[in-house]
């Protein structure tokens, strides 16, 4: 479902289409990948559509290098490994409140 959405975005019927699945299904799975802030949900010009956020893209990246790695499609590299690791942890870190930040304070 991830890769439905392409880069521009797409509609619940071309994902539903791309997926395979039925309309209760969609909306299981979109409702689910949005909690988790792997897909957002666009207005535009009337029509909601749904495209993958950088959360998504980042985990599409890891499965498929897995994917890989396992199907040995990709030797396995432990620099490349420790590379992806370490872009994760920084991500993170980018992604936390600062110190001092009123999120921080008001949660302590």
């Amino acid at each position: 479902m991830l890769e439905a959405t392409g880069d521009n975005g797409a509609t619940k019927f071309s994902i539903m289409k791309y997926a395979n699945i039925n309309s209760k299904q969609l909306n299981r799975y979109l409702r689910s990948l949005i909690e988790i802030d792997f897909i957002e949900m666009k207005l535009s010009e009337n029509e909601i559509s749904y495209k993958i956020t950088e959360k998504g893209l980042e985990f599409l990246r890891m499965y498929h290098a897995l994917v890989g790695m396992l199907l040995g499609l990709h030797p396995i590299n432990k620099r490349d490994i420790a590379y992806e690791i370490e872009q994760v942890a920084l991500s993170k870190q980018q992604s936390l409140p600062q110190r001092g930040s009123a999120f921080v304070k008001k949660s302590l």
